[in-house]
């Protein structure tokens, strides 16, 4: 049920994000380059601090601000 149900809505939902993603390519093009961009800033920040605390904390810390930054963008 559950399966019929998944196949139903990526067979109704696939042309439109086809659709969407055409119209809209240079945003999505721009937003993944944002993405990249801070993902590179904050791996270079991760190298520079991992130093100074806990390799742990910090780690905790980059995916939790990773995901924030990417909510922020995407809203």
């Amino acid at each position: 049920m559950y399966n019929e149900y998944c196949k139903s809505i990526t067979i109704y939902f696939i042309p439109y994000f086809i659709t969407y993603f055409f119209k809209n390519f240079d945003k999505i093009l721009h937003i993944v380059l944002q993405i990249e961009l801070l993902y590179i800033i904050n791996n270079l920040y991760y190298r520079i601090v991992k130093v100074i605390y806990y390799h742990k904390f910090i780690l905790n810390y980059k995916c939790f601000y990773g995901k924030y930054l990417i909510i922020r963008l995407v809203l």
